[in-house]
């Protein structure tokens, strides 16, 4: 049998290795989409063509390269400007779909504790409803730090956000959380 300590790590754990794993992806999305705009060519050759222009500021060739080079770098802000909103979408409705998820997973424990403590045949249900609420917690941990206290009943009350954090399941009934999203990005004026 595994005591609670080692079921605590194990799921304070995988809350971990998903947050990196999130973290990763989310960067590497918003690095991908600056990469793939090609802005930081069209900056260089953007430079390279205003240094020609100041070395001959009448030549109408280079002052046509260096506006066709101007429009270039424009449109490459325009795709990364696009690119990254696009990440952020997907970013926005992976969190979405995770705290969907994880109410759902609230409920369904609050559920199984109520099945828990109503159990009159504890012989023959007790090991596959405690397997339940193991698999349950373990899934509930791949979004988020929680914190458990189980009771002498082999029921169990979440935290999210750790042992501080805020209820998520006392005994049956289930407490939602919510996402909200920031209308404007850091730093974003106007619109």
């Amino acid at each position: 049998n595994v005591d609670a300590f080692q079921q605590g790590e194990v799921r304070r754990t995988n809350a971990d290795a998903t947050r990196a794993d999130t973290l990763v992806t989310g960067l590497s999305n918003l690095s991908d989409a600056v990469d793939n705009s090609g802005v930081f060519d069209a900056i260089t050759t953007f430079q390279s063509a205003i240094t020609k222009l100041t070395s001959a500021p009448t030549d109408s060739s280079l002052r046509a390269n260096m506006l066709e080079a101007a429009r270039t770098m424009a449109q490459s802000f325009n795709v990364a400007h696009n690119s990254l909103a696009s990440a952020m979408t997907g970013q926005q409705e992976t969190a979405a779909a995770g705290v969907a998820d994880m109410n759902t997973l609230a409920q369904n424990l609050a559920q199984l504790n109520l099945r828990i403590a109503s159990d009159t045949e504890p012989l023959n249900n007790r090991a596959t409803l405690l397997d339940q609420r193991d698999a349950i917690l373990q899934q509930m941990s791949s979004f988020g730090d929680i914190a458990t206290t189980f009771n002498a009943n082999n029921t169990v009350d979440v935290k999210l956000g750790g042992s501080s954090g805020r209820d998520l399941v006392t005994f049956g009934t289930p407490h939602t959380v919510a996402s909200t999203t920031a209308t404007k990005m850091p730093g974003q004026r106007g619109r």
